[in-house]
């Protein structure tokens, strides 16, 4: 049976961040700022560092809310993929990099020294840079998205690569289906977003949602 709320879930991150002796890998999204609140909670309680990309720590960024996890705060960090590195010198993203980079992560220098430290947010864009950095012995992968994205054919093939690592697979989610009002008032979209005017919508939404877990379970 599916958790009902974002405390039975942080409990069950908690147990598997726990029992979990190497690298912790979660695949959400990165607009799911709730869901970040609870992997955050989760980390706090089991010593490990959370890991983020830069799209991520660009959402947080975005919701201007002080109790909001930070690329910058104690157990947060930036680790950026080589996908995402020529993304960046492409777009020219260097302002955001250097505001979120005080806390910056190498995948070879630093985690994989010691990958039961950390929790990394992972997608797709990880595979090969986990793969050349040999750092996967004893790790996990919690896929927390709906269940019906596992058929799609993009998780299919992280299916495959994680057999091929015999990294432990876990599903944490709740019962709650999201959906985003779309702007010409169409049927709502799941939250797996690209377009920004949708984006900035659920941000709002997502971001109210977040405070008030935090002002509740008092956090800060």
């Amino acid at each position: 049976m599916l958790p009902d709320s974002e405390i039975d879930l942080e409990d069950e991150f908690t147990h598997i961040f726990r029992s979990t002796v190497g690298l912790a890998l979660v695949q959400t999204s990165g607009q799911n700022i709730d869901r970040l609140v609870t992997i955050y909670r989760a980390c706090l309680k089991t010593g490990r560092e959370l890991v983020v990309d830069l799209y991520t720590a660009m959402i947080l960024e975005a919701t201007r809310n002080p109790k909001i996890p930070q690329s910058h705060w104690n157990r947060m960090a930036l680790c950026i993929p080589s996908r995402q590195r020529i993304q960046i010198k492409k777009s020219g993203w260097f302002e955001a990099l250097g505001r979120h980079s005080s806390r910056r992560l190498y995948l070879n220098r630093d985690i994989a020294k010691d990958p039961g430290k950390y929790l990394l947010i992972f997608c797709g864009l990880w595979m090969g840079d986990l793969d050349r950095a040999g750092c996967l012995d004893g790790a996990c992968l919690i896929h927390s998205q709906w269940e019906g994205y596992l058929r799609e054919t993009r998780f299919k093939e992280i299916d495959v690569w994680r057999k091929r690592h015999n990294i432990r697979f876990h599903q944490v989610h709740n019962r709650e289906v999201c959906k985003v009002p779309v702007l010409n008032n169409d049927e709502p979209l799941d939250t797996e977003l690209s377009d920004l005017h949708f984006l900035v919508q659920y941000l709002v939404t997502r971001y109210q949602r977040a405070q008030q877990l935090y002002d509740d379970q008092q956090l800060i």
